[in-house]
């Protein structure tokens, strides 16, 4: 399990993870994670191996990931979900990842970006 933090503030999660598991990466990274300005994070649900949807997050998992985004003054939080349709097509995460200054947060994610993007230059 790893951040992965790539050109033009493309970040991604590497593995599978709980969500306090997760909480625990991104205080590894805090700092570098902290300085990206304008920081679109999105959040919500856990993938599969291979990135794609597999469960929403249950209430608890949002209101620790609510608090822990708390400590990220430069980020903008979505939290989406395939129960409220909100999730992010490949034209969506190609938009996102053009803008760049995006975390994407679910297991995987590291994953499902590089199979729509290709490789990413760290």
């Amino acid at each position: 399990m790893s951040i992965h933090i790539y050109r033009n503030n493309i970040i991604t999660h590497e593995g599978q993870s709980t969500v306090d598991d997760f909480i625990t990466e991104i205080q590894a990274k805090f700092d570098e994670i902290n300085e990206v300005e304008n920081l679109t994070v999105y959040s919500g649900y856990h993938g599969d191996e291979n990135g794609d949807w597999f469960i929403d997050f249950d209430d608890q998992e949002v209101a620790d990931t609510k608090k822990s985004a708390t400590n990220f003054k430069k980020a903008s939080v979505f939290f989406i979900s395939k129960k409220a349709s909100t999730l992010l097509s490949d034209e969506d995460i190609k938009s996102a990842c053009k803008k760049g200054n995006v975390f994407f947060t679910w297991c995987d994610s590291d994953t499902k970006i590089k199979s729509i993007m290709g490789e990413l230059a760290a």
